[in-house]
């Protein structure tokens, strides 16, 4: 990826964290967030998928660790709340979205 590439993918980002965080903040459904404002339900799920796995990337190292130092390694599996969906951490080398 270019670094303009990069740059453009990253203020995309960041406005649709925004969205993301006001849709939470305004309490409607996605259906009805999106209908309101004219957006793609299919572009929100988009972002808010990227958005969920850079914040898993982000924080999944401190997580481990927090979780290790109290279970002294007998975790056998852990969920972890993300942006609105439960997230499965098997060993902390594979995750999947939970259905909501």
């Amino acid at each position: 990826m270019s670094k303009s590439a990069a740059f453009i993918h990253h203020q995309k980002f960041l406005q649709w964290k925004q969205i993301i965080a006001d849709r939470q903040a305004s309490g409607l459904a996605i259906v009805e967030y999106t209908r309101l404002h004219h957006i793609s339900r299919q572009r929100y799920y988009y972002w808010l998928r990227c958005i969920r796995e850079e914040m898993l990337e982000k924080y999944a190292d401190a997580v481990q660790q927090a979780v290790e130092s109290v279970t002294r390694g007998r975790l056998q599996k852990m969920f972890v709340w993300i942006y609105g969906s439960w997230l499965s951490f098997q060993d902390f080398k594979h995750f999947r979205f939970l259905p909501q």
